[in-house]
């Protein structure tokens, strides 16, 4: 789970919209399209019906075209029907977990929130068109945080007299000082922007701290595990569960040998997080 999405679900999936569709319009410009090349491409297919049959038609059949929508098109001939299917791109995941990764950390650095991930290959284009849907969620945010004031000219005055009365039977002459307005309600508030993450030792219990530590120290940790009655396989699921906000990503993987290791791409961030 993305950590801006954890803070703020919905203001993270109005973000993500924006984002998404700066990427779709690329294929506009004749930049890029995006959708056919990394999720699904449409491909002619064609299905015989009735295959062991013998037909006799007196009248040759016309050909039938049936439109769903503009996506779905059928055309029914004598035996056959064809049409435009969508087939997923075989690297469609790891493009999409890719570009996913991007999303959350240029997230990450542009609203200062959670530990820094590293940055994975993705194509320029992709990565101007996400900070182009950051931005322009940034903009929307701002125009909704200006007050608004509709006035109704015509009663201009009226409404001058009638609060200046108001005012005046209400306060005492020390009493009359300007009042500030309530500032307007914010999706994304500055507080949770800043808001200061836990101590790093407060990420993990006891146990799961033990094995992080021995695993980066190289230390024998399986009589521990045998002494507290832990599971392995169960131990490292909680803590690759518990640092995906922080780190990102897997940090602990299993070996040839059913072994957890450290991932080494993310030894670092845990002697930082652990160590120091």
């Amino acid at each position: 789970m993305f950590i801006a999405e954890k803070k703020s679900p919905k203001q993270f999936a109005e973000l993500l919209k924006i984002v998404w569709q700066q990427i779709l319009a690329l294929k506009q410009t004749n930049q890029l399209d995006y959708f056919a090349e990394t999720i699904a491409s449409r491909v002619p297919t064609s299905h015989t019906y009735f295959t062991s049959a013998v037909f006799y038609f007196r009248k040759a059949p016309r050909l039938k075209v049936y439109q769903v929508d503009a996506e779905h098109i059928y055309h029914l001939g004598p035996q056959t029907c064809s049409s435009m299917l969508y087939y997923p791109v075989k690297r469609q995941e790891k493009e999409l977990n890719t570009l996913l990764h991007e999303v959350d950390r240029l997230v990450r650095k542009a609203f200062h929130l959670g530990h820094p991930l590293k940055p994975r290959q993705l194509r320029s284009l992709l990565q101007r068109a996400i900070m182009d849907g950051i931005k322009a969620y940034q903009r929307i945010q701002e125009e909704k945080r200006r007050p608004k004031v509709n006035i109704n000219l015509a009663n201009l005055d009226q409404i001058r007299k009638d609060a200046s009365q108001t005012r005046e039977s209400l306060l005492t002459e020390d009493e009359k000082e300007p009042v500030s307005a309530p500032s307007p309600e914010e999706p994304i508030s500055q507080d949770q922007v800043d808001e200061p993450a836990d101590s790093d030792q407060s990420l993990l219990n006891a146990d799961e701290l033990t094995l992080v530590v021995a695993l980066l120290k190289g230390q024998p940790w399986q009589q521990y595990l045998h002494d507290h009655h832990l599971m392995t396989s169960i131990l490292v699921d909680q803590i690759n569960g518990k640092l995906l906000d922080e780190i990102g990503d897997t940090v602990i993987e299993f070996n040839a040998d059913n072994q957890p290791v450290i991932v080494e791409d993310y030894r670092q961030d845990l002697e930082q997080l652990f160590l120091s």
